[in-house]
């Protein structure tokens, strides 16, 4: 499954990301920061920049199967 989520470098979405990942599913997190996991999962991205038109939102995936 490929997840996209929106945050998750803390708290339940952090954990989140473990079991999806413990799965085999395959996720990318957007975060305002950086992760100390700081691999290809983690992408920098503030979502509120899409929002003035002044960022786009970044390419993970060919077909996302679940936004979090």
């Amino acid at each position: 499954m490929n997840i996209v989520m929106i945050g998750g470098s803390t708290g339940i979405g952090f954990e989140y990301y473990k079991k999806a990942k413990s799965r085999g599913d395959k996720v990318v997190v957007l975060s305002r920061t950086q992760h100390e996991v700081a691999d290809s999962d983690w992408k920098l991205f503030d979502v509120l920049d899409c929002l003035d038109g002044g960022g786009a939102f970044p390419d993970v995936f060919e077909s996302i199967d679940a936004l979090i």
